[in-house]
């Protein structure tokens, strides 16, 4: 129950922060707009840090603020639920009601965020070269994002039980 109630918290904070964060949202408050725009900085780094990867595999890249594409290439836009806020919403719910120490939960959360973070960026980077190479005709089938959620939930359980052992006795 706690799992649910926390999970839909999260995930209708960050939706309502996200609709307050751009000008045609509809609960906009341009201070959050101005100041504490944490989806669009978010967006910006997983584009920027995915661009970095794509470099070194030696394109050119351009970015702006919804676009990563390669020069002469192909380009992706990320929209606000590529972000990943989902599947924080699901790790904070995962971890957040179970009872245990505060430091192992910190752990598991951070950990948590990098991994999401990492795997994001790489399935960015990667769908980009990919698309500019020609080599994404499985996605003509499969939607990237089913993919990304049958690599990150699990990732994130089995974190979740390496760290915590919530079936150890």
């Amino acid at each position: 129950m706690f799992f649910l109630v926390i999970y839909l918290f999260f995930t209708v904070f960050f939706n309502f922060w996200i609709s307050a964060s751009v000008e045609n949202g509809r609960y906009y408050i341009p201070f959050v707009q101005n100041y504490l725009n944490f989806p669009s900085t978010l967006r910006s780094v997983l584009l920027n840090t995915s661009a970095f990867i794509i470099r070194l595999f030696g394109y050119k890249t351009m970015v702006d603020e919804y676009t990563l594409g390669i020069v002469g290439g192909s380009s992706a836009r990320m929209v606000y639920t590529c972000i990943g806020y989902g599947y924080v919403s699901f790790l904070l719910a995962l971890v957040l009601p179970y009872k245990t120490k505060l430091r192992k939960k910190t752990f598991l959360i951070v950990v948590g965020l990098l991994l999401i973070f990492i795997v994001n960026v790489l399935r960015i980077s990667g769908l980009v070269i990919m698309s500019t190479e020609g080599k994404v005709s499985l996605f003509r089938y499969i939607d990237h994002h089913t993919v990304l959620d049958l690599i990150l939930y699990p990732l994130l359980i089995l974190l979740f039980m390496v760290i915590l052992k919530p079936f150890k006795k």
